[in-house]
């Protein structure tokens, strides 16, 4: 019951961090089905240099489920959630980031999903700032509890 408590109470703050570990889930999801992604667009070829698109199949949707686990239960288990948070933003940002270059600079034109990922990747450092928040405010609330003593 204190999770779904939580939930709802930091849902509106942290809204984008959910947008972003669905997103992830859902990326993945579409790279882990048979049809081959990576050959059939050059917008991965920045992606396909690093790993294989099964590989970042499961890192996406890997990052995605220990996102949602973090939210899940930020804070009410584990006090280092907010540090968690931090680091799942930034290697999600920059995984949007590689995603938004490549789209950029693929030979296709007009794509909106570039403009979507570079969207995406603020998204990220918007997450990142929030926990960082996050934790510096719990850093304070526990130097001021400890000063009152």
């Amino acid at each position: 019951m204190v999770i779904v408590v939580q939930l709802a109470r930091h849902f509106s703050v942290r809204r984008f961090e959910w947008f972003m570990a669905l997103a992830l889930l859902w990326i993945g999801w579409a790279l882990y089905q048979p049809a081959d992604t990576f050959a059939r667009s050059p917008s991965y070829d920045i992606m396909a240099r690093w790993a294989s698109e099964e590989t970042w199949a499961y890192l996406l949707m890997g990052t995605g489920f220990v996102r949602i686990v973090v939210l899940v239960i930020n804070g009410v288990v584990l006090r280092r959630c907010a540090e968690i948070r931090a680091a799942l933003g930034v290697w999600s940002f920059s995984i949007a980031m590689m995603m938004a270059i490549g789209f950029h600079s693929a030979p296709v034109e007009g794509s909106v999903i570039a403009y979507l990922l570079t969207l995406m990747a603020l998204f990220e450092l918007s997450n990142v700032w929030t926990a960082f928040l996050d934790a510096h405010d719990r850093r304070m609330a526990r130097q001021h509890a400890h000063d009152t003593r």
